[in-house]
């Protein structure tokens, strides 16, 4: 993957207010990359170093190791530069504090489809703004409540459900008073943060080094957490947790019909 430069980065790396140790900052933070070049004349073909998209140095090598190694090497003394200079740039503004390459990573490795993210603080002042995504909701959480081993249920308690426990309370709810109340538990326990519907591929198959799938027929569960992050890492557990039991039942019934 190449990085490349926002609009926001090269405006603030271009202003003139910005000084050398803060582009340093910014640059230490990488990620370091090694740039293939050719040239059509000679025909000849070279690594340069390269950090988040921008050429760095005037080396060039051969072995595509040697330039991200020479990446890193400027990425280690502009990190020394800056600290030496008490530098600290606002990461997130910048969009160099790394949370959402993160994600995509997380998702990437672990086979994981965000399909539904609710930010509960945003529905909250005005719930029937968000009927169906609440709503939907609701179902998700209803469909769990008898699980108490759900995932979910270790970062929200079952409380906020609308029934307690009571199914006839829920069943004789009109679907207001019920959105109405949950929005009011969650309030009341302070979830004002990410609720995020995770999916992963059910695997078809297994076999020594890995598994196979298709996002044709796929597991799904919310999570909650204070940020997106965290509520992807709570998923990429689970899927790692839901992919064991699902070898640990096929390595059984790949024993059974040896018998």
């Amino acid at each position: 993957m190449t990085y490349r430069l926002t609009s926001r980065q090269l405006a603030w790396l271009q202003d003139a207010s910005t000084t050398a140790e803060q582009r340093g900052a910014f640059f230490a933070k990488g990620p370091a990359e090694a740039a293939p070049l050719s040239n059509m004349k000679d025909d000849t073909f070279c690594y340069r170093p390269m950090v988040r998209g921008t050429i760095v140095g005037d080396d060039r090598f051969e072995d595509s190791a040697q330039a991200l190694e020479a990446a890193n090497t400027f990425m280690a003394k502009w990190a020394k530069e800056a600290a030496d200079a008490g530098v600290a740039l606002d990461e997130i503004a910048l969009g160099i504090d790394d949370r959402n390459r993160s994600v995509m990573e997380t998702c990437e490795d672990g086979n994981l489809a965000v399909e539904r993210i609710l930010h509960l603080g945003v529905i909250m002042p005005y719930p029937e703004a968000y009927r169906d995504d609440l709503d939907n909701l609701l179902d998700d959480l209803r469909d769990l409540q008898d699980d108490p081993s759900a995932p979910i249920w270790r970062s929200i308690p079952i409380s906020v459900m609308p029934n307690d426990g009571d199914e006839d309370e829920f069943e004789a709810m009109s679907g207001e008073e019920a959105r109405e109340i949950l929005v009011d538990r969650l309030r009341d326990k302070g979830l004002f943060g990410f609720l995020v519907l995770i999916r992963t591929p059910v695997p078809t198959n297994f076999h020594e080094h890995g598994y196979s799938f298709s996002w044709g027929r796929t597991a799904g569960r919310n999570f909650y957490d204070e940020t997106i992050e965290g509520a992807v890492k709570q998923g990429a557990a689970w899927a790692e947790e839901f992919r064991a039991a699902e070898r640990a039942k096929h390595d059984v019934k790949k024993g059974a019909g040896k018998q």
